[in-house]
């Protein structure tokens, strides 16, 4: 049993130290106030609380059990990991304000304004304090995350926030998470953010207000048009992320937000399941691999909560396999990632490319067919390794229910055929199943 409590820090506008589940919040964990030297951030993160968490998952038991129970990064099948022990954060997540210019549905930011203790602004002192103590104690910082119950871009000194951790910290991915409802030349131009998500549910004013209320399309996609035009040598990332919901999930609204992420020169378009009020009724998980995919920067993923339980496939290439590879000029083929999840849920994803047209592509499980494919999504990343394969659909998604239980590990076959069902080349991957742990 495991959660990444004890591996990341949620630190709230207030100084508030607390589980950064929406519903685990209510566990007050420390607070920066506290600290103020590298010895104060040892007793923190040794103290009662930190003690009983640890205490509790080496047990075998979730540390409370009336909110753990409800947490979506609870893992039941995880072993358990404390990174902060060996003095690690692989990510620390500030909130920077309380304070929103939208009124999302579902929120609470509203009720959090009222009975949340203040300040709801964090001072740059507080922060700068707290940073360096950290630093001071010797903790490794892998990634920073500005984001919370409030907007991050609405502080009023955002660039000094991200300025001192880049300072303390300069080896930290920067990451801002914004409803992109301001000046991108008012906030965050010049700074040295390495990653932006832009939380844009949809592409049409009409249906991205129904969630985002209050919000702006038009200013979205300025927002991120100015990020873009913004780049220097590759940063700032800008992922546009959009959550799937019943009111922006026509085929039709989804292939116009693909037309413009392409138009605005974003990295990545990320399609986002779920389990929340008014939810993509068309495209739950069990049907994600559906999605009217037309360009190659689509991506998608899933709220955390749908992970406990999902097993990832370590994948390697017989030994034949790998010399094949490497002598057949005509045909090439791999598998990116394969998921299984709860209810025997395999979802696949890869690449085939052939020096003539693939008309279908037939994946095979331990010899059984498993489906078929249609290649749909360019892949210029494999363009440039493999100049051969030029312009031509090679990604392909595939989700299958399996009726009866995964073995630990298996074999998948991945065979291409042109015209006349004529195959044009097979490719075998041994898969062995493991927890799933990368959530980014």
């Amino acid at each position: 049993m495991n959660c990444e409590i004890l591996n990341i820090l949620y630190v709230k506008c207030n100084g508030e130290i607390l589980c950064n589940d929406d519903f685990g919040e209510r566990i007050l964990l420390g607070h920066v106030d506290s600290v103020r030297t590298a010895d104060d951030i040892e007793a923190l993160f040794t103290n009662s609380q930190y003690t009983h968490i640890r205490e509790s998952f080496q047990k075998g038991v979730v540390p409370w059990p009336d909110v753990c129970e409800h947490c979506a990064f609870l893992r039941h099948n995880d072993e358990f990991t404390d990174y902060i022990a060996g003095k690690r954060l692989t990510k620390l997540q500030l909130e920077p304000t309380l304070l929103c210019n939208l009124n999302c549905r579902c929120c609470t930011n509203d009720v959090q304004v009222q009975t949340r203790r203040e300040p709801h602004v964090m001072a740059a002192e507080t922060y700068d304090r707290f940073l360096r103590a950290l630093h001071g104690a010797g903790f490794r910082v892998d990634s920073l995350e500005y984001c919370g119950q409030g907007e991050p871009l609405l502080h009023p000194q955002i660039g000094e926030l991200l300025a001192v951790t880049r300072e303390v910290y300069p080896q930290a991915w920067q990451r801002v998470i914004t409803n992109a409802n301001v000046s991108y030349a008012k906030t965050l131009q010049g700074t040295s953010v390495d990653e932006i998500m832009v939380a844009g549910d949809g592409i049409r004013q009409q249906s991205y207000e129904q969630y985002r209320v209050k919000g702006k399309i038009d200013k979205v996609v300025r927002f991120m048009a100015d990020a873009v035009a913004d780049k220097q040598q590759g940063k700032p990332v800008v992922i546009w992320k959009y959550i799937l919901f019943e009111f922006n999930d026509s085929d039709q609204e989804l292939i116009e937000a693909q037309h413009k992420a392409g138009e605005l020169g974003v990295d990545s378009l990320l399609f986002v399941v779920t389990h929340s009020e008014f939810h993509s009724q068309r495209y739950p998980m069990e049907a994600l691999a559906k999605l009217p995919i037309i360009i190659p920067q689509v991506a998608t993923n899933a709220h955390p909560s749908f992970f406990d339980g999902v097993q990832q496939g370590v994948l390697r290439s017989p030994v034949l396999q790998s010399l094949k590879n490497r002598l057949c000029k005509q045909y090439r083929a791999h598998l990116d990632e394969v998921l299984l999840f709860p209810g025997n849920l395999l979802q696949l994803r890869g690449w085939a490319a052939a020096t003539e047209p693939i008309v279908r592509i037939q994946l095979n499980l331990d010899g059984e067919k498993l489906g078929e494919v249609v290649p749909t999504d360019l892949r210029p990343d494999v363009e440039q390794v493999y100049p051969a394969f030029q312009h031509q659909p090679m990604g392909f998604r595939l989700s299958a229910h399996m009726d009866k239980e995964m073995p630990g590990t298996c074999t998948l076959q991945l065979e291409s055929y042109g015209a006349g069902s004529r195959l044009l080349g097979r490719t075998t991957t041994i898969c062995n199943f493991m927890p799933y742990t990368d959530m980014e």
